[in-house]
């Protein structure tokens, strides 16, 4: 059994449940790896600053990875403006078997070009916000439409899910293109 390499991106002010929860359970599954990557190694800090995570690896430690989880948080903001994340995301995707984001991770999945021509949600209450800031180049419309229902993954390559609670919503990019 091959193990999957899954990584979630850190940035200061990323949002803890975006990152803890979904680490919390793929790290129970035997045959999945979850690598906590950042800019650099070391502490990154949550929005309120109390929790500060490790990062065990950087962007250019998996240029690769199967699965991207991108957390949300208000320092999601900046990161649309950061060509080193948002290069390496849309690298990345290129190879990934999945690549997610948790409510306003999708931002930084736009803005490296991977939503474009989908609808996108978030967390409610940042709507407005994004609905005048939908990061370039990606034209998004931007929805504030949530649900308590989960949705299946995606059932084809052009198909584009999002999972959403009251509080949170994860995002599935439409997958790339297969492996040769």
């Amino acid at each position: 059994m091959s193990t999957l390499q899954v990584v979630i991106p850190l940035f200061p002010q990323f949002t803890a449940l975006d990152g803890i929860g979904p680490y919390e359970v793929l790290q129970r599954i035997p045959s999945i790896d979850v690598t906590f990557i950042s800019h650099q190694r070391g502490e990154v800090r949550s929005e309120n600053g109390f929790l500060g995570i490790t990062a065990d690896g950087t962007f250019d430690d998996f240029p690769a990875p199967d699965v991207i989880v991108f957390p949300g948080g208000v320092g999601t903001r900046p990161l649309v403006h950061d060509a080193r994340v948002t290069d390496w995301v849309r690298t990345a995707h290129a190879t990934t078997k999945y690549t997610t984001s948790v409510c306003t991770g999708a931002i930084v999945l736009g803005a490296a070009g991977l939503l474009h021509g989908l609808t996108a949600t978030t967390h409610w209450a940042c709507y407005p916000n994004w609905k005048h800031r939908a990061p370039p180049p990606s034209p998004i419309e931007w929805s504030s439409t949530s649900t308590g229902a989960s949705s299946p993954l995606p059932a084809s390559p052009a198909a584009s899910t999002w999972r959403c609670a009251s509080s949170s919503c994860w995002s599935t990019a439409p997958p790339p293109k297969p492996r040769s």
